[in-house]
C-alpha cells in the first residue's frame, strides 16, 4: 500500500529540454510539451498507486538543469489544458446519456403502450409473439442510455484525475 502523503516518483530521462519541450519550430508563442513526452508520462502516471501525490524527474544534460520553472510551466500548462478537454467531454458524455435517457424512457412507454392496447385485441394470431417482441425493443431500446450513464464516463473521469495529478506534479531536473 501507498502511503498518500508519500509521492510517486517517476522518471523520464530526456534528450534536451528544448526537445522535452518541442520548442523548435513550434507555431506557439511559448513552450509545450511534445506529444510523445506527454503520452510517454500519462503511461508512466498510468502505473501509480491512484492518487498518490507525484513528482516528475526529467534526467537532462547539464546545461538543462536550471530550467525547471520552464518545464513546470510547459507540464502544468499541457495537463491543465487536457484536464478541461476531458472535463468538456465528461460534461457532453453524461448530457448525451441524460438525453438518451429522455429518448429512451418515451420510446418505452409509447411501445409498452402499444402493447397495451395489442393485448387488447385476442382476435389477431401472433398477438403473444409481437407482445414479447416489441417489449424486448423497448427495453433494448434502454441500452445506450444506460451504458453512457453508468460506464463510458469512467474511462474518462480516469484520465482527467491522471492529467490534474500531472498538472499538480512536482518536477525536479536531474543533470546527467
Amino acid at each position: 500500500m501507498h502511503a498518500p502523503d508519500t509521492p510517486t516518483s517517476l522518471s523520464l530521462p530526456v534528450v534536451s529540454v528544448d526537445r522535452l519541450l518541442d520548442t523548435t519550430g513550434s507555431p506557439l508563442a511559448t513552450p509545450h510539451l511534445h506529444p510523445e513526452a506527454a503520452e510517454a508520462l500519462l503511461k508512466l502516471a498510468e502505473r501509480a498507486p491512484r492518487g498518490a501525490a507525484m513528482q516528475l524527474e526529467f534526467t537532462v544534460p547539464e546545461a538543462d538543469g536550471h530550467r525547471t520553472d520552464e518545464v513546470r510551466h510547459a507540464l502544468q500548462s499541457h495537463f491543465q489544458q487536457i484536464d478541461g478537454e476531458l472535463t468538456h467531454r465528461l460534461h457532453s458524455i453524461l448530457r448525451q446519456g441524460r438525453v438518451a435517457a429522455i429518448v429512451g424512457l418515451v420510446f418505452v412507454a409509447a411501445v409498452l403502450a402499444m402493447v397495451q392496447i395489442i393485448t387488447r385485441i385476442e382476435s389477431l394470431n401472433y398477438t403473444h409473439a409481437a407482445v414479447e417482441s416489441l417489449t424486448i425493443i423497448a427495453w433494448v431500446a434502454l441500452w445506450r442510455p444506460a451504458e453512457l450513464l453508468l460506464y463510458d464516463h469512467w474511462p474518462v473521469r480516469r484520465q482527467r484525475q491522471l492529467a490534474r495529478r500531472l498538472a499538480q506534479a512536482r518536477i525536479t531536473l536531474r543533470a546527467r
